[in-house]
């Protein structure tokens, strides 16, 4: 048995988790939005006003939420990360330019002043993580398959990165002032930007687990349980 198997599906689970938080979120957004355009131009309801009140003060709530479920996330997929590397040695592959430690090391976060968690790698070295986790997939399609290259894993992999990389912009720009109205087009496009990346790493995480199994049914060899 691989050593990623229930980890995997904690972090599926808690992708889709995320997911469904940030649709929610997406769609409140976009009804506050509506209202205030209704407010400006006085054609507001009362049951609009309330929505709008309760709107203003749950929001930083509901980001404090998805914040709390991303850490969690964040937690099981460093160590799913590494597993997922380890499951190569496994495997009888040990051809590696990245080693256990060091590919979980390229995803840790650390908290700056403006509240906001940056992957310590990406300070200078941003294609780094990008690298090792573009290794661990395809190394698990090159055991099951025969071939190192998928063209569609691998630019979903590139928009998963790139689209990882601009929602941190986003986020550090949202924390410098979480309650004013004049961001919410800014959250609009920041939910978009998570929906899409929850909706990309959910299908890695999916495929890499998927070909790490099929490489192992074509090698029984023993291995330890989770």
């Amino acid at each position: 048995m691989l050593k990623n198997k229930y980890l995997t599906k904690v972090c599926l689970a808690l992708l889709l988790i995320l997911f469904s938080m940030e649709v929610f979120q997406f769609l409140i957004t976009v009804y506050a939005k509506i209202v205030i355009f209704r407010v400006e131009n006085y054609t507001v309801t009362e049951a609009e006003t309330n929505f709008l009140e309760w709107f203003d003060e749950y929001s930083i709530l509901f980001i404090g939420c998805h914040f709390l479920v991303a850490f969690y996330f964040g937690i099981f997929y460093f160590i799913w990360l590494s597993r997922a590397n380890f499951n190569f040695f496994l495997l009888g592959d040990k051809e590696l330019t990245y080693n256990t430690l060091i590919v979980g090391w390229r995803f840790v976060i650390i908290p700056i002043p403006i509240r906001i968690p940056i992957p310590i790698d990406n300070l200078w070295k941003p294609w780094k993580p990008y690298s090792a986790f573009k290794e661990i997939i395809a190394k698990s399609h090159q055991l099951a398959f025969g071939s190192v290259h998928n063209k569609k894993t691998e630019m979903i992999l590139f928009m998963w990165w790139i689209l990882f990389l601009i929602s941190l912009l986003l986020w550090i720009s949202l924390a410098k002032n979480l309650q004013s109205r004049e961001l919410l087009n800014l959250i609009l496009f920041l939910y978009i930007f998570e929906i899409l990346k929850s909706i990309f790493l959910f299908y890695l995480i999916y495929n890499v687990d998927k070909w790490q199994r099929k490489a192992n049914q074509s090698k029984p060899i023993s291995l330890q349980k989770s």
